[in-house]
Formats: structure tokens, C-alpha cells, sequence
């Protein structure tokens, strides 16, 4: 586990300092520090990589900075994201406001995004417990996951952690799972723990209360974890 800084490259610095990104999301960013995490991922220019369920495009947002004109970012909500928000993709109304020619919106099932093969990393990004608590087939999303990456890709992981013991217990009521259940679940598709860091950790939180609440949203004890395909 990394327990210090990362030292972060300039094209990833330069992303989170961009233009394309609102005063509410860099307001954020002290709380959900996207440099060390964008920074322990490896995301570099050139590369092409995908989000599940990247709701408004705050991550989805810094990878399309990060990843460079060279690059792309496949940007994917399910339907059922896409009706709570009354119909609107707001990925689609990014792309128009920033005028992004490097990310392609992606409806489809939580399972089969609809990413193309070969990409260098996958990201699901405070959205895995969600598949836990849903009528989400998670073999199938693993699996999908696996095969849309190229030998050697990222599956990139980040979620709010639950209480030791607790395995997928507390996806629905606190929206929490544990690290270690999540790392044995992955492992059982192919993928190889690569690696995590505790850049998100937070030792005050006593990770049984809904991350929503004051005072604790971008704050709660988060894991980050990095997964390849061998």
C-alpha cells in the first residue's frame, strides 16, 4: 500500500487545473484529491479508457483532460440514470458545454456498458456498491471488464468502505463494502490485485453512516484499488 504522496506528473496536474471543469467540481477536489488518484491509476496522454456509471462526468471530466486529444474516454450512464435526470445525458450536455472531441456518452446496461475492446483502463468510481444492492449481474459486469481490456489494462476501483466484517452487507443501507470482499470477488474473473493506496482514507469515520450525510460527503473512508488483466 502507498501511504505517502504520490508525486504527480504534469499532464495529470494540468487536467485537474483545466478549464473544462465547473466551480462546484473543484470545489470538490480537496476532499476527493483526483490528482493522487488519477496520479496512482497511471493515467496517461494517449490512452483509452472507459467509466461505469459516470453520472455527471466529474471523473469522466479529468480523464478526458488527462488522456489528451490523442486519447478517448468512453463516458457511460444506464437508462435508468439517464430517467432520473428526466431524460437528459448529462455527458451529452458536457461534451456541447466544453466542446470535448475526446469522449463518446454510452447508454446501456451497468453489465455491458457497450465500451469497445483494447482499452487501457476501466474505472468505477464510488459506483461498485452500487451493483450490490441492484438487480446488477456482477459476474457478467467482471467478466465484460475483463474482456474489453487489453493484456496488461486497468480495472480502476474506488468506493466508500465499509466496517471490517461487514462484506457487501452495507451496500444498500450505507452505500459502503468492504475492501477485502471486493478484492476476492474481482480476483475471481482473471484480474491480478495490482495495487492501493490510502490516499482517501479517513480514520474519524466511523464508516457506518451513509456518505451523504453533512459534514461527510468527500469525506468518508474510501479504499483505491488497481486491478490488472494478466
Amino acid at each position: 500500500m502507498s501511504s505517502s504522496a504520490l508525486a504527480v506528473p504534469v499532464h495529470v496536474a494540468t487536467a485537474c487545473a483545466c478549464d473544462q471543469r465547473s466551480e462546484q467540481e473543484r470545489n470538490r477536489d480537496d476532499g476527493r484529491k483526483p490528482d493522487q488518484v488519477l496520479t496512482f491509476f497511471g493515467v496517461d496522454p494517449g490512452m483509452t479508457v472507459g467509466e461505469i456509471q459516470s453520472g455527471g462526468g466529474y471523473f469522466s471530466g479529468l480523464l478526458s483532460a488527462a488522456v489528451g486529444d490523442s486519447g478517448h474516454v468512453y463516458a457511460h450512464n444506464a437508462p435508468s440514470s439517464i430517467a432520473r435526470r428526466k431524460g437528459v445525458n448529462p455527458i451529452e450536455e458536457r461534451i456541447k458545454e466544453y466542446g470535448l472531441t475526446n469522449m463518446t456518452p454510452l447508454v446501456g446496461p451497468v453489465e455491458t456498458p457497450g465500451f469497445p475492446d483494447g482499452l487501457d483502463a476501466v474505472f468505477m468510481i464510488m459506483t461498485y456498491h452500487d451493483a450490490c444492492y441492484s438487480d446488477v449481474d456482477r459476474a457478467v459486469l467482471n467478466q465484460t471488464v475483463f474482456d474489453c481490456l487489453k493484456p496488461g489494462g486497468t480495472f480502476g476501483i474506488l468506493d466508500h468502505a465499509a466496517r471490517p466484517g461487514k462484506g457487501f452487507d452495507d451496500a444498500h443501507e450505507c452505500h459502503r463494502i468492504e475492501k477485502c470482499a471486493l478484492v476476492d470477488e474481482v480476483t475471481q474473473y482473471g484480474f491480478v490485485l495490482d495495487g492501493e493506496t490510502d490516499c482517501l482514507e479517513n480514520e474519524s469515520d466511523t464508516r457506518d453512516k451513509i456518505p451523504f450525510e453533512k459534514g461527510l460527503r468527500d469525506h468518508t473512508c474510501r479504499f483505491v484499488v488497481k486491478f490488472t488483466r494478466p
